[in-house]
């Protein structure tokens, strides 16, 4: 039986990861707010003639941007990348076909990535017509399941 010091651990963990998905989906939001904010403390600082107000406007709606582009863009992307290996001492079935395989990592399944994340990675990867299919990196989002 688990004693109350170590319920007591595994709920503070949990209320820890918790907090982070939290800050995590706020700093999200910040960007997706501080991009037209300061787009529109730029425009209106140059409009009104302070060029240097104007440009630290454009580093914060281009920060925002980026924030944006990293935790709401990049993270859907998929890409094919293909990669032949020759070794003339490898032997692969009797017909000396070569072998394809895919190879795929981290699609973190979780709050964001749900069922249809996961069919358009899995119709993209049998689009590849594969002979093997390798997976690494972490399938779930951390406090996901």
């Amino acid at each position: 039986m688990e004693s109350f010091d170590k319920r007591r651990l595994k709920a503070q963990t949990h209320a820890t990861r918790q907090w982070a998905v939290q800050a995590l989906d706020l700093a999200v939001l910040s960007c997706v707010a501080v991009m037209p904010a300061g787009l529109l403390f730029a425009g209106l600082q140059f409009a009104a003639g302070n060029a240097a107000w104007g440009a630290l406007g454009m580093l914060v709606g281009l920060a925002g941007a980026l924030g944006v582009y990293a935790r709401l863009i990049l993270p859907f992307t998929l890409r094919v990348k293909r990669l032949e290996v020759r070794d003339s001492g490898l032997e692969i079935g009797e017909l000396g076909s070569p072998l394809k395989l895919v190879f795929f990592s981290d699609i973190h399944v979780g709050r964001v990535k749900q069922a249809a994340w996961v069919r358009k990675v899995v119709d993209l990867v049998n689009a590849q017509h594969p002979d093997a299919i390798l997976m690494g990196g972490d399938p779930v989002l951390r406090g996901a399941c």
